[in-house]
């Protein structure tokens, strides 16, 4: 899994957001490909991880920073 920063290189001026935050399974050339290329887009690679076992079919699993989050809240 992957998690990125991505901002819009085409914005709107009054368009004051910073980035939105993604998580992909696609690795940062390949996200930048399928939407539409680097001169669309921008990403900055946040934080990676691996999903544990058989993810076929699955939905993505949880960051463990996450998990960690949650602990520390507790």
């Amino acid at each position: 899994m992957y998690q990125y920063l991505v901002k819009n290189k085409i914005s709107d001026p009054q368009d004051q957001k910073p980035g939105t935050i993604k998580t992909s399974t696609f690795d940062p050339v390949s996200y930048i490909a399928f939407h539409g290329g680097a001169s669309l887009i921008s990403v900055d690679l946040l934080r990676t991880w691996q999903c544990p076992g058989h993810t076929g079919g699955k939905s993505f699993c949880d960051s463990p920073y996450t998990k960690l989050n949650k602990e520390a809240l507790e």
